[in-house]
């Protein structure tokens, strides 16, 4: 199948995409799938929350993963929260780091960024509202690496 034609024209989300479960072609079976759905189930990814209840601490930063791109706080044992975001080129959609707790006013959560990059201009960006948190969206690499913020 790699040797197919490049598909340029517009998507009205009819299109089929040809997929093997379980992800072996010598024992997986073929499935069609069309544009749209695809994009459903994607989208239904992207709305997955990790919910973190133990660790995220200053010796032992809880690193935010590709996927699902939501995390939400609410620590068992209440305190501060420590969370390092990887290379902003890794994530492929914008990332939200929340408390909901609602005591990020006396154990706040800081996030901080891979290498040199930053946020906004920002090294670091702390939550210190209860409920509070924000969106960290993944710049285009033709604007350098990092974020810009928007809240959540």
């Amino acid at each position: 199948m790699t040797d197919l034609p490049e598909f340029l024209t517009a998507l009205d989300g009819t299109e089929l995409f040809e997929i093997v479960a379980p992800g072996n072609a010598q024992t997986g079976l073929n499935y069609r799938i069309t544009v749209t759905r695809l994009a459903a189930l994607i989208n239904g990814l992207l709305a997955t929350a990790t919910v973190v209840q133990t660790g995220a601490t200053l010796l032992n930063p809880y690193v935010a993963p590709i996927f699902p791109p939501r995390f939400l706080f609410n620590k068992t044992v209440p305190s501060a929260t420590y969370v390092n975001l990887q290379s902003s080129a890794l994530y492929p959609s914008p990332i939200l780091i929340r408390d909901i707790k609602g005591d990020a006013d006396v154990n706040p959560i800081q996030i901080t960024f891979s290498g040199a990059e930053l946020a906004d201009g920002l090294s670091s960006v702390t939550i210190a509202t209860p409920y509070g948190g924000y969106w960290f969206n993944p710049l285009p690499t033709t604007y350098g690496n990092g974020f810009y913020i928007g809240t959540a």
